[in-house]
């Protein structure tokens, strides 16, 4: 029995330890895609966090190879670690989640979104890095007499483990894979203010005293300021994905290059303020921008008719 759970204890490990490295692999691609998007096409792939779009999906883009590294590692070839390089890199590595958990835990929200944004996350990084410390101090291995069926088992089980939690991700890359570029011309973001004048008397206006462009929407009027506008072209957006929801559907707008930068800045002078969408110079919809927009453009429309029909006119083909 004691063996047993010896072994046990080993796989455990080295799971966490394969998702300290999967989450660090994670944190270097989105650090990387904030300073040179371009060069890190996987980055968009590497979002959700630990339980993010999929219960339980693992930092996924470095998982796998992790995961077959460790477990190799400790199942298979339970010797103990002899490098000195190789006890620091994998108690620097544990240091490094634990303090990734911490900075979360106190509230500093400029980490990676979905990294280790909740406290399940922030528990689970903390005790993974934890976990890495155990095996940097060659504390935790299975005992030499272990059953190599009882190895083998537990190594195939913890790889299914890992593809389990890797599926929702890599879906979703491959899900971007097939969506379609934007065929209209051009998808404006146009500063939007509710206009009312009769019942609060305050009007937005532009340094010349204009209130801009005024026009009715869904019941509601506004006054638009086009001088205050993101214009993106077809050459800006890698793909469209739709996206149904228990309250209507998402259409998904991944961008690239300079794009990218300026649709973040766009998140950021215009948070908790309406933008109006226009496709073609023609206004499909109004929404309160209520999150910084880091690489992709998110349009929530609760009536499926109508996000349907914005899809069309952004790409020219049917929703799937």
């Amino acid at each position: 029995m004691a063996s047993l759970l010896r072994t046990v204890t080993a796989a455990l490990v080295a799971i966490a330890a394969a998702v300290v490295a999967a989450m660090l692999v994670q944190l270097v691609l989105e650090l990387v895609g904030r300073v040179a998007p371009d060069l890190a096409p996987v980055w968009p792939f590497a979002r959700g966090g630990l339980f993010g779009a999929h219960p339980l999906v693992a930092w996924a883009i470095g998982a796998p190879p992790a995961a077959c590294a460790a477990i190799a590692r400790l199942l298979l070839w339970p010797a103990p670690i002899r490098s000195t390089l190789a006890r620091a890199g994998v108690a620097a590595a544990g240091i490094a989640a634990i303090a990734v958990a911490a900075i979360a835990a106190i509230g500093w929200r400029e980490l990676p979104s979905g990294l280790v944004y909740d406290a399940p996350e922030q528990a689970v990084a903390a005790l993974a890095g934890a976990a890495c410390l155990a095996l940097a101090a060659g504390r935790i291995r299975p005992p030499s007499d272990a059953a190599p069926a009882l190895r083998f088992a537990l190594a195939a089980v913890a790889l299914a483990a890992i593809a389990a939690l890797a599926a929702p991700t890599l879906a979703a890359a491959a899900e971007d894979a097939r969506a379609p570029g934007m065929a209209a011309d051009r998808l404006e973001l146009i500063a939007a203010y509710p206009y009312d004048p009769a019942g609060t008397g305050a009007v937005v206006s532009d340094g010349s005293g204009e209130v801009g462009d005024v026009i009715t929407f869904q019941g509601h009027r506004y006054n638009l300021h086009r001088d205050d506008r993101l214009v993106l072209g077809p050459d800006d957006v890698v793909n469209v994905r739709w996206r149904d929801s228990g309250d209507g559907a998402y259409l998904a707008v991944l961008v690239r290059g300079d794009a990218r930068a300026a649709l973040r800045a766009r998140g950021i002078h215009r948070m908790s303020q309406y933008d109006a969408f226009a496709i073609a110079g023609d206004v499909v919809s109004v929404a309160l921008v209520e999150a910084v927009m880091d690489g992709r453009l998110f349009l929530h429309e609760p009536d499926r008719t109508r996000a349907a029909d914005i899809y069309r006119r952004l790409v020219h083909a049917e929703p799937p």
